[in-house]
């Protein structure tokens, strides 16, 4: 309209100066400006650049030849210009009606990496089947346990708890379950590969097992990758047969130090309850069985559900001061939680401490750690309440009465006058009342991991690191004399756990990096790792105590100690090559040894393969239409499962607890005895797969897409054979025993997107598919 208003003023007719002069009226009307230019970077036009009016929602994309046209409403103050691999940048429209624009690359952006084992790599090199979650996606989210964030964020991998009760275990499942023992992914912290366990517990019951990830706090972290196939988790080797889960926690950055706070408050409930009978319809269903509760029928009725579940309040508060130079930097965070189950005697808090930081002296030197302190304390409902409260509660009877002002603690005895004979209803509330029964498991962990890297030359690097992973426990039944249903009651009973857990990891890499000729890019990796476990457990247990604080205080207190040691040493390698980025190649390999196995069958060789070739770098491909980036990738590769039963399944293992019948007279006798039978000739459980797929970004990576086929087969699987009682062995023999194939798809989508300047969004869906055969059972 300007431009039309300057080509009309320049003629001096009368007629055409009035007709200017209505134009600019129509233009102030419609109070719009049309803006066009051009879009390129460095080496020339840039077309499909995306044109947004800030602060609204129109927009335009600049054209095959870079050419873009907007109209602007007025009053406008810039446009914005963005395009996939390129910075952002923001224009001042300033009065004029062409803006020509030269985008520059996004440095981050096209080196954005992902962490993999013992290193990163762009994640566009990478040739296996690998997944990932940023600070951003976990950091949105109520989370107890950092395993909680892979919950439909990740293809192929799935989780389960166990209960619904807070930091209960979870079961974590990548691609299926492979095997009959043990199913758990290896985890990665900070480059500390954990031992989970759930020794931690108390009594024998396994309501008390905790998950061994709650001691972490989610808010420390950075980034969790999965690494699904052989071909990205053979460089773990025995211990990656059901993938890898890597987590990297926040470290500092250069920059103006800041602190940040972040909490939450929440509230959990029931989500459904189950219509019940009240007590007029009790009576009669009873009736009908041969049961008169008539009696009852004037009590008030009771929903024992109402009774028994609450609403529980959460909170968390973390709190972290981060900063750095280009010599130094830290991260340094405290966090709190507080979470209460929606049952009785449900409820967990922890609070932990996380320190990183990373130093440089000179140019070639570098050293730091990262350490994480937490101190958590869990209350389950206790073994003398009963395992299955909430069970119990749903079938009591409408007509029992929880409380009773006279009654013990104030509340109602379970007698044949409050609940009628051959009733079953228990006063789930007074069992689960802490002062009678309490239940309690009290964790406190050190994992730390301390590095020193020196650059020898330009591209070699040698790395050194320690990790320790340092938990000390104690878990505490105590049960209190009490008389539920006025029969005489019990016994105080008091139940001490006490455990230690110790892992120490130690690690070596020398690593190269070069590029030749501009076009050939080359990295490799050697190192050697080890890792020694070591557990002792002391249990104490008295009753009819007289003094209620100690086991001890008791004339039949008895008392149990177990112990246990491995050991795992593996020398590893990688090598990675691409060329121009365009055809990539990647090795892997590892060879382990294992105490757990006979000298014989102690080591395993675990290699690895993959390949990729991304098409859109490819001359004749259009990266400028709907697809923008294309790659396929293909891996083979061989894992090792050693997580027997025990930990020397080769050794016969003797029990001082079995009793003999000797002698003429009969007499009974203990001594030690062989209980468990020694297999020489057990080896590695040993998981071969393969995986094909593709990666692709459209819509100027708006959205994403992987898509995966993946095969894998367990052999030689460890498994327990039960022998016959005869035998005099009680428990199963370890064996390799079996075949098991998993076979699938996998599929995900993500589409990120953008409303003005300041609200981003994202939606993604994932499926994945699993085919479970044992092919062979012998």
């Amino acid at each position: 309209m300007n431009q039309n208003f300057k080509r009309f003023n320049r003629v001096r007719s009368h007629g055409f100066v009035i007709a200017a002069l209505f134009f600019f009226s129509v233009a102030s009307l419609c109070a719009q400006t049309t803006i066009s230019g051009t879009t390129s970077d460095d080496q020339g036009v840039l077309p499909g650049v995306n044109v947004l009016v800030k602060g609204t929602t129109v927009g335009s994309v600049s054209d095959f030849d870079g050419n873009y046209s907007i109209e602007v409403p007025e009053g406008s103050s810039a446009l914005v210009f963005s395009y996939v691999g390129f910075s952002k940048q923001e224009v001042a429209i300033d009065g004029r009606t062409t803006i020509n624009v030269i985008l520059s690359e996004d440095a981050q952006a096209l080196t954005e990496v992902v962490v993999v084992g013992y290193g990163t790599q762009k994640k566009g090199n990478l040739t296996g089947a690998v997944g990932s979650i940023g600070a951003d996606e976990i950091g949105t989210k109520p989370l107890t346990s950092p395993d909680q964030a892979l919950a439909g964020t990740i293809a192929g991998v799935n989780i389960a708890n166990r209960s619904g009760d807070p930091a209960a275990p979870i079961n974590v499942r990548i691609r299926g379950v492979g095997s009959p023992g043990n199913n758990d992914p290896l985890w990665v912290i900070d480059g500390i590969p954990l031992v989970q366990t759930t020794n931690i517990t108390v009594n024998t019951s396994s309501t008390t097992d905790s998950n061994p990830l709650a001691s972490l706090n989610p808010n420390d972290i950075e980034s969790i990758t999965v690494l699904k196939d052989a071909a990205s988790a053979a460089i773990y080797g025995a211990r990656g047969a059901n993938g890898v889960i890597i987590v990297t926690t926040k470290r500092g950055k250069s920059g103006v130090g800041k602190m940040t706070y972040s909490g939450y408050t929440a509230f959990s409930e029931l989500r459904e309850k189950i219509d019940v009978l009240n007590v007029s319809q009790y009576i009669d269903i009873q009736s009908q069985l041969g049961r008169d509760y008539s009696g009852f029928a004037n009590n008030a009725d009771v929903d024992w559900q109402n009774e028994f579940f609450k609403t529980g309040f959460v909170q968390s508060h973390n709190l972290s001061a981060s900063g750095g130079n280009e010599n130094a930097n830290y991260y340094i965070s405290g966090g709190y939680l507080d979470q209460e189950g929606i049952e009785q005697s449900q409820a967990f808090e922890r609070y932990s401490l996380k320190a990183n930081s990373d130093f440089k002296v000179g140019k070639r030197l570098k050293f730091g750690q990262s350490l994480a302190i937490s101190h958590s304390d869990r209350q389950v409902q206790p073994e003398g309440g009963g395992v299955n409260s909430a069970g119990i509660s749903l079938r009591n009877a409408p007509y029992y009465q929880p409380f009773d002002i006279n009654g013990p603690l104030g509340y109602n005895i379970e007698s044949i006058a409050n609940i009628g004979a051959g009733n079953g209803s228990q006063n789930t509330l007074w069992r689960n009342d802490p002062r009678v029964n309490l239940t309690t498991i009290e964790v406190r962990q050190v994992l730390g991991n301390f590095y020193g890297e020196l650059e020898i030359a330009k591209g070699l690097k040698a790395r050194a690191s320690v990790g320790v992973d340092h938990i000390t426990g104690e878990g505490l039944f105590n049960q209190t004399p009490a008389d539920f249903n006025g029969t005489g009651g019990r016994q105080s009973l008091r139940v001490q756990n006490l455990t230690k857990q110790f892992t120490l990891t130690t690690g070596a890499t020398l690593s190269y990096d070069k590029t030749f000729g501009e076009s050939h890019n080359l990295s490799a990796l050697v190192g050697f790792e080890q890792t020694k476990f070591t557990f002792d457990k002391i249990r104490v247990q008295g009753t009819d105590l007289f003094n209620p604080n100690f086991a001890t205080t008791s004339l039949n207190s008895t008392g149990t100690q177990e112990a246990d040691l491995w050991t795992i040493q593996g020398l590893l390698g990688r090598v990675n090559y691409d060329f121009e980025g365009k055809y990539l190649a990647t090795i892997n390999f590892r060879r382990d040894a294992s105490s757990r196995f006979a000298e014989d069958n102690r080591s395993g060789v675990f290699p690895s393969a993959s390949l990729g070739w991304r098409i859109s770098s490819e001359e004749f491909f259009n990266a400028d239409g709907v697809v923008n980036d294309l790659k396929i990738r293909a891996g083979w590769g061989q894992l090792g499962n050693q997580q027997t039963p025990d930990s020397f399944p080769y050794l016969p293992a003797l029990e001082g607890n079995i009793f003999y019948v000797i002698g003429d007279d009969q007499n009974v006798v203990r001594a030690p005895a062989p209980t468990r039978f020694a297999n020489a000739a057990l080896g590695w459980e040993t998981s071969t797969q393969f995986d094909i797929g593709i990666d692709a970004s459209l819509l100027q990576g708006r959205m994403s897409i992987t898509a995966d086929y993946y095969n894998k087969e367990s052999d030689d699987v460890l498994l327990a054979v039960p022998l016959p009682s005869v035998s005099g062995i009680f428990y199963g023999a370890d064996s390799n025993l079996g075949s098991i194939k998993n076979s699938g798809i996998e599929f995900a989508i993500d589409y990120r997107g953008e409303v003005g300047d300041n609200f981003t969004y994202s939606i993604g869906a994932n499926i994945t598919t699993v085919k479970n055969e044992v092919t062979d059972s012998r």
